[in-house]
């Protein structure tokens, strides 16, 4: 009978809800969290490092502007007076070195970058499964209270059978 149905599906949510708190609930959601903030902290050191490769670049680019306009550069444009040699050398020179050390910034910053998507992609992952189980966390809760539900349920009717039972042997007895 559905009474007898009741307590099977309570007996089975109770053996499915057994060894799980959901003060454990609070938890996971306090996890996620920061593990939202670690994410949002991580793509932003991402975007800093994708800049400072911009800036880096840009860099780069007026070292080599500099180079080949002095190496072009025959007259002076502020002093008009003639370039030698010696002078356009000093100033290659000079640029090339600050070239070759904004290229190893970049190359760190490129490293940087790299490190930084493998730990953004780690971390979301880390959220995912977070999420997952605070899917599974909710699942439990409507559990638990359709559990509950379902024994006030069974109560009722079992308290109704039972008033049923002492109605109909009050009437049998006034027979």
């Amino acid at each position: 009978d559905e009474i007898k149905k009741l307590e099977r599906q309570v007996e089975e949510l109770q053996k499915e809800l057994e060894n799980k708190k959901l003060d454990d609930f609070e938890n996971i959601i306090a996890k996620i969290t920061e593990k939202e903030k670690e994410i949002d902290e991580a793509e932003q050191n991402y975007r800093n490092s994708i800049k400072k490769i911009k800036e880096f670049e840009v860099k780069i680019e007026h070292c080599n502007e500099t180079i080949r306009k002095i190496e072009n550069l025959e007259i002076c444009h502020v002093c008009e007076q003639k370039v030698d040699e010696s002078h356009k050398h000093d100033i290659t020179s000079r640029e090339s070195r600050k070239y070759e050390e904004l290229l190893e910034q970049v190359k760190n910053y490129k490293d940087e970058e790299l490190k930084l998507e493998k730990i953004r992609l780690q971390l979301k992952k880390e959220l995912d499964s977070l999420m997952k189980e605070q899917n599974h966390f909710n699942i439990l809760k409507l559990k638990f209270e359709n559990l509950n539900e379902k024994i006030n349920g069974k109560d009722e009717k079992s308290n109704l059978k039972e008033k049923i039972k002492k109605d109909i042997g009050s009437l049998n007895a006034k027979k």
